[in-house]
């Protein structure tokens, strides 16, 4: 069975700007921890943009300039993986899958 995780910028401070989030790096190494701890079969790696982080109100403080707009916007990594029967339960941490509404 086909499966995927996201990776989503946690908080990492105050929140005054992007500095408070997590970069891409550093959801490219929790991602690899992940994958590592978990026996992991990738299929494939992605980054995904949103306008907001599920449960944020507003956008992020990344902008991506366009012709005549500027857009802000969040990068996650969202990892695809091969699911084996082996895998009883899925990872939990702070990683959230996309559309979940756990508090």
């Amino acid at each position: 069975m086909i499966a995927f995780q996201d990776f989503i910028p946690q908080r990492q401070g105050p929140r005054i700007s992007f500095k408070g989030y997590e970069n891409l790096h550093e959801l490219v190494s929790r991602a690899n921890r992940w994958v590592e701890q978990h026996q992991i079969d990738v299929i494939n790696i992605e980054t995904v943009i949103l306008s907001h982080l599920p449960g944020e109100e507003e956008s992020p403080k990344v902008k991506m300039d366009a012709p005549s707009m500027a857009l802000s916007v969040y990068q996650i990594v969202r990892v695809w993986y091969r699911q084996s029967s082996a895998i009883s339960t899925p990872y939990t941490g702070q990683t959230t899958r996309l559309g979940d509404t756990h508090d």
